[in-house]
């Protein structure tokens, strides 16, 4: 709302997409150091689509792609959808060399941040899988392992302006996810309309 004394319009920003980010790390001081990544990837995400600032009820909304509708005999999903790499030591590591790996962490000593990944709001049918290795004192040579999890069980949706973090936390019996979801916090600015 125009504000006449002073000439000023306040605007709140919102962002138009959905703000996601990965922290993994070890459960406790025992599960510390015991765990280290190999690579983690992100599964079956939307890229590509079309922003509108009024949906016809002045909302903004995406279009995605229907991807049964683009034409031709050629399964065209990958056009639009695609795997998000989100660490990757391949490139520096030998997958047989133990110590090219980065070690998992107790979250207030070095936690493993893979984040600030933005996209555009789509339902989840999206997994995250990460190699591992685990190291105990009577395991021998550690061997690479693989966690997945499927993200659509713990939201249906990614919506705009919302920011999802997906704690994945190693322990030495298990692995597990904890999800939670907060609104960005909004950016507050004056315009000055003079």
């Amino acid at each position: 709302t125009f504000d006449s004394t002073t000439g000023n319009v306040p605007v709140t920003f919102r962002h138009a997409c959905a703000w996601i980010d990965f922290r993994i790390y070890a459960e406790n001081d025992v599960a510390d150091g015991k765990f280290s990544i190999y690579d983690a990837t992100l599964s079956d995400i939307y890229w590509g689509g079309t922003f509108k600032s009024d949906d016809g009820n002045g909302n903004p909304v995406w279009e995605l792609p229907d991807l049964g509708n683009l034409g031709g005999n050629v399964d065209r999903s990958d056009v639009f959808k695609d795997n998000v790499v989100l660490f990757n030591n391949t490139g520096t590591a030998d997958a047989n060399d133990d110590e090219e790996f980065v070690k998992v962490r107790v979250l207030d000593k070095d936690s493993f941040l893979l984040g600030g990944l933005m996209v555009i709001p789509q339902e989840v049918n999206s997994a995250v899988t990460i190699q591992y290795k685990q190291f105990t004192s009577d395991s021998g040579k550690p061997l690479l392992e693989t966690f997945t999890v499927d993200l659509g069980t713990y939201t249906n949706e990614w919506e705009m302006g919302k920011h999802y973090v997906y704690d994945i936390v190693f322990g030495l019996d298990e692995i597990r996810v904890a999800p939670s979801t907060m609104d960005w916090e909004p950016v507050n600015s004056v315009v000055s309309v003079n």
